[in-house]
């Protein structure tokens, strides 16, 4: 579902998405109060932004090409970053993201941000075919997600296999 709305918000004009993953619910499935003042303030710089034109930084960062530099490397690019990408979690369990392959899930063995746009992943063995990559994996994904220093605004989630064309998000 979270790769069709930023499908959806990519290929039709004047339809916009912002970010709600890296913020706290009160239940299982309702945002929090204080989360839904965030998602308030980020729904006005979409408005001013997108609607009215203004110069402010409201769109998030997305995934814009993911490129298979080695057997065992990924290479993920982010569109929407105006500072630079951060993430500094090290619990494994809370990474971010999944890699996948026809056989099943790839373990991811390190990663790295390469400035100021790019993650690169390190992979247990060399997938096979059918390569998918994930962020922001299961129906309850890490709230600690890479997010731009600048406008602190944490990635989008998304699902796109490797080696297909990625549609192109929205430029600000």
């Amino acid at each position: 579902m979270r790769e069709l709305k930023r499908q959806l918000a990519a290929s039709i004009p004047g339809v916009e998405i912002i970010p709600t993953l890296d913020l706290g619910l009160s239940d299982g499935i309702h945002n929090h109060s204080d989360a839904n003042t965030v998602i308030g303030r980020r729904m006005a710089d979409s408005a001013l932004g997108a609607v009215y034109g203004k110069k402010v930084h409201f769109r998030a960062p997305e995934v814009c090409a993911i490129q298979q530099s080695s057997p065992t490397t990924l290479e993920l690019h982010f569109a929407n970053v105006s500072g630079r990408l951060h993430y500094e979690n090290r619990i494994d369990s809370d990474f971010p993201f999944a890699i996948r392959d026809c056989e099943g899930t790839i373990e991811i063995l390190s990663w790295e941000l390469q400035m100021p746009n790019r993650l690169v992943l390190k992979l247990a063995q060399a997938p096979k075919a059918d390569l998918v990559v994930i962020g922001a994996p299961t129906s309850n994904p890490p709230s600690n997600l890479p997010f731009d220093t600048y406008s602190f605004l944490p990635m989008l989630g998304f699902k796109l296999p490797v080696g297909s064309d990625i549609p192109s998000p929205p430029t600000a």
